[in-house]
């Protein structure tokens, strides 16, 4: 299905039809100057329907059939930077929303106000660069925005990472573990050293048993080198 020149391509991506077929019909029914040129259940499918159909806008469910729409924010953004990226989630966690926002996503909406503000999101966010959020989670979202402890914050990936840094897995074995490529590990070692200043595999063991992502007999088999390496 082709697009014209002068509507701006939409593409939907949710784990429920339901919800998608939905959408579809909101947005055919908004007389405005929007076209769904795509829709996915799939995480994985996103980047490629995103690297293919090049959409001015992708409408991102944050819990998907095959991951986390968190965890591909910032890959959409790499493949297409023009492209907009409105979050849509059943959970309400402000710093869930700080975190997509911080990652390139242009807009949040919870699920339960689809009706009501989907429209005006895709008006705003597909017209100028400013960011959208419900009147209602505007002021504690510009607070997260603003704070300095937002920013260190790790997504669910970046948490898988750091927990297997700190078994002492190499990058392949992780990138091996999570299905993802050593390269796409690399990126995540960077993000997390850069948001939490560890630099030393003791200071990673030691972040993630503070943060419970190791169960005690994994603490109890950690054994790290004399000359405690550079990450």
């Amino acid at each position: 299905m082709q697009a014209s020149h002068s509507k701006k391509k939409i593409l939907i991506v949710d784990d429920h039809a339901l919800l998608r077929e939905g959408l579809k019909f909101l947005i055919s029914q908004s007389k405005e100057d929007f076209e769904v040129i795509g829709e996915t259940p799939s995480a994985v499918e996103t980047l490629k329907l995103v690297k293919r159909l090049r959409p001015d806008i992708v409408i991102l469910d944050l819990s998907l059939s095959d991951g986390s729409g968190l965890d591909i924010i910032e890959p959409i953004k790499k493949i297409s930077q023009s492209t907009k990226i409105l979050v849509l989630s059943m959970y309400q966690d402000e710093s869930v929303i700080v975190q997509a926002l911080k990652e390139g996503a242009s807009g949040f909406i919870p699920k339960s106000e689809v009706s009501e503000e989907c429209i005006q999101a895709l008006k705003i966010i597909s017209n100028s660069d400013d960011l959208y959020v419900p009147a209602s989670y505007s002021r504690v979202v510009l607070k997260g925005l603003l704070s300095d402890d937002g920013s260190k914050t790790l997504s669910s990936r970046e948490d898988q990472v750091l927990r297997l840094l700190a078994l002492g897995y190499s990058a392949k074995e992780i990138a091996q573990t999570l299905q993802i490529s050593p390269k796409t590990v690399q990126t995540y070692r960077q993000r997390i050293t850069t948001k939490l200043d560890l630099r030393r595999r003791s200071d990673i063991v030691r972040y993630a048993i503070s943060k419970g992502l190791l169960k005690e007999e994994e603490i109890k088999g950690i054994v790290l080198p004399k000359d405690d390496e550079l990450i």
